[in-house]
C-alpha cells in the first residue's frame, strides 16, 4: 500500500508539509545501528486533518529495536525516530480541534494497533 501511495504522489504531486526556515531537534536513523541527532525541517499543517504537535517527552521501547536493527520496512535514511511521546497539540486547521495541553501517545496507537 504504501508503494501505491509513493506512485501516486510522483504523478500528483504532494501538498507543502516543511517550513524549512524553522528547525526542530530530531533523533534520525542514518542506516543499520547507527541513530544521531539532527535538525529538521519544522512541519507544517498541509490537509484538514493535520495537527502540530510539540513532543515534551519521548522514550525507547522494544518496536524501537526493530528500527534499530533495520528489520522495518520503508524505512529511510533521515527518518525521524520516536513514536511513543508525551506531546501538547500546538496547532490544528479543524475548527472543532483546539491546542490543549499534554497527551499522551502510546505505541499501540502511534502503530495502529487497536
Amino acid at each position: 500500500m504504501n508503494f501505491l501511495s509513493q506512485i501516486a504522489d510522483k504523478f500528483v504531486g504532494k501538498a507543502p508539509t516543511l517550513l524549512n526556515d524553522f528547525l526542530q531537534n530530531a533523533i534520525v536513523s542514518r542506516n543499520k545501528r547507527h541513530v544521531e541527532y539532527a535538525e529538521k525541517a519544522l512541519p507544517i499543517i498541509s490537509d484538514a486533518h493535520d495537527i502540530l504537535l510539540k513532543i515534551t517527552a519521548t522514550t525507547v521501547c522494544d518496536p524501537n529495536f526493530h528500527l534499530y536493527s533495520n528489520e522495518m520496512l520503508d524505512m529511510h535514511d533521515g527518518d525521524i525516530r520516536g513514536y511513543e511521546f508525551l506531546e501538547i497539540i500546538e496547532q490544528t486547521r479543524d475548527q472543532d480541534l483546539e491546542p490543549i495541553g499534554l497527551v499522551e501517545a502510546r505505541w499501540r496507537q502511534t502503530l495502529g494497533a487497536k
